[in-house]
């Protein structure tokens, strides 16, 4: 049996990865439409590809990308995940304890709150 010095360990961190569902743009801050993140050329290891709209004068340009968003070519065409923030109304405590997320409107929390309690419109996001 090998010991643990003997052994590879390859850990991936999936966050990091082009996925379908997020937004992109290049490094140079252009709109990517992201087509497939499992193409399989066989070659150089592209998997992801990918539109920049309007790169060459003759229109739209057909890209690829590593499964981490690294151009094959020109640097300025990395991708960069295009930052999502989040907001929900939560309850607080009246030392500023939070107590939980809410999915009412923000007219009926102001009309039901307590004295103790208090709700707050929370941000956060990458």
């Amino acid at each position: 049996m090998a010991s643990l010095d003997d052994m590879t360990v390859r850990i991936t961190v999936t966050s990091n990865l082009i996925t379908m569902g997020k937004k992109y743009t290049t490094r140079d801050g252009r709109a990517v439409r992201i087509l497939a993140t499992d193409f399989d050329d066989g070659h150089d290891g592209t998997r992801v590809i990918g539109i920049v709209p309007g790169v060459s004068v003759k229109g739209d340009r057909l890209l690829s990308w590593d499964m981490y968003g690294n151009s094959n070519n020109d640097k300025s065409f990395d991708l960069i995940p295009i930052p999502v923030k989040h907001q929900a109304w939560a309850w607080f405590s009246g030392d500023g304890y939070p107590l939980g997320f809410c999915g009412r409107s923000a007219a009926e929390i102001r009309a039901g709150c307590e004295s103790n309690q208090c709700a707050k419109l929370v941000t956060w996001g990458d």
